[in-house]
């Protein structure tokens, strides 16, 4: 193999093997995982809400509504900084966990959950749970949080990514975003060719340059492109410019269609939820992450790579109408496979 940037011996040094080597499950660990209070991340982490062993909630998601009103008034970071004399108080509302058996517990965190105005909750927390291990996820590229990696590198026990440049550019673990399968009716005979949604952040124009490669070699597409600023937009009357999207609608959109198009931000080198949305749907995917070459489940019948969004290949979507695609994946993104991987890490270093 001849990998771009290195990415295969990446790849093979960060021990993929052994995040797609999968054993019984088995945990020496309760999970308090500190996740986000919406639809999508409900959804794609379903599969550990009803364990024993995993209480999941927003970061703030105490079952007291007026400690999580205090909290958004005083300790989000899109408002203006407060002194707030009662901090304890809301931390200990925020506590409320109770497991059926005395395993240790690690805190399992995404990324945007902490920064400057939630760091003190973290050191409560050590204060509070002495032999508890902390880890932390990013599901998104690591500048573009509102912390420094470095304080993150010592005040956690563990940090992983879902980025394989940045695995490697922290010194950080890798690990592929987990997704749990999600029943989703099946849809025999597709309305649209090609299907996208997203935000633009610093790839708008290759969205674009894809939208009018595909339109003009006659596919459908449903395009869809989040907070894109009134002045950025075109092909308003075929483009749909949305504030936001439901978890749902967006799958059942994506399976209208019969491809799947991914385009990652500038830099990226990880897997995002189309990818997994394209296994969950058994659908054909158009994608410009080369690693995908190196994955389990590469299949050139069901994933086409391109380097230029000026030269995709529109006739991978039209091919072989009647194929049935099915990547024998699904079940090995659980988001249960997460904490084995975390469980087994965590044990190394005991």
């Amino acid at each position: 193999f001849q990998a771009e940037d290195g990415i295969r011996d990446l790849v093979l040094s960060r021990g993929l093997g052994d995040v797609y080597k999968r054993q019984p499950m088995h945990m020496d660990y309760n999970f308090v995982v500190f996740g986000y209070d919406s639809g999508f991340y409900r959804t794609v982490l379903s599969d550990i809400m009803g364990l024993n062993s995993v209480i999941y909630r927003d970061l703030w998601g105490t079952k007291n509504k007026i400690a999580a009103m205090i909290y958004k008034l005083y300790f989000t970071p899109r408002l203006p900084n407060r002194h707030f004399p009662f901090k304890n108080l809301l931390y200990h509302a925020a506590c409320d966990f109770h497991f059926a058996d005395n395993r240790p517990i690690c805190f399992l965190s995404f990324g945007r959950n902490f920064h400057d105005r939630t760091y003190p909750f973290l050191s409560y927390l050590k204060q509070h749970y002495p032999n508890a291990k902390f880890a932390l996820y990013y599901e998104d590229l690591v500048e573009t949080h509102r912390h420094d990696i470095g304080w993150v590198k010592q005040n956690f026990d563990l940090v992983l990514s879902y980025d394989y440049n940045d695995a490697k550019r922290y010194d950080i673990l890798y690990y592929p975003t987990p997704y749990s399968a999600i029943p989703v009716e099946s849809v025999t005979n597709p309305d649209n060719d090609v299907y996208f949604l997203g935000k633009g952040k610093n790839r708008l124009t290759e969205i674009i340059d894809a939208y009018e490669r595909f339109t003009q070699n006659g596919l459908k597409c449903d395009f869809n492109l989040v907070g894109v600023p009134d002045k950025q937009q075109v092909y308003k009357n075929d483009i749909h410019y949305i504030k936001s999207m439901s978890y749902q609608e967006n799958l059942f959109r994506a399976s209208q269609s019969k491809c799947l198009l991914e385009i990652l931000q500038k830099n990226a080198r990880g897997y995002t939820f189309r990818m997994w949305e394209a296994i969950l749907l058994g659908k054909k995917i158009i994608t410009n992450n080369p690693i995908v070459r190196y994955s389990p489940f590469f299949d050139e019948r069901y994933i086409s790579i391109f380097t230029d969004t000026k030269k995709l290949d529109t006739d991978f979507v039209r091919a072989n109408p009647d194929l049935k695609i099915d990547y024998h994946y699904i079940d090995q993104l659980s988001p249960r496979h997460l904490l084995e991987f975390i469980t087994a890490r965590l044990n190394e270093t005991v």
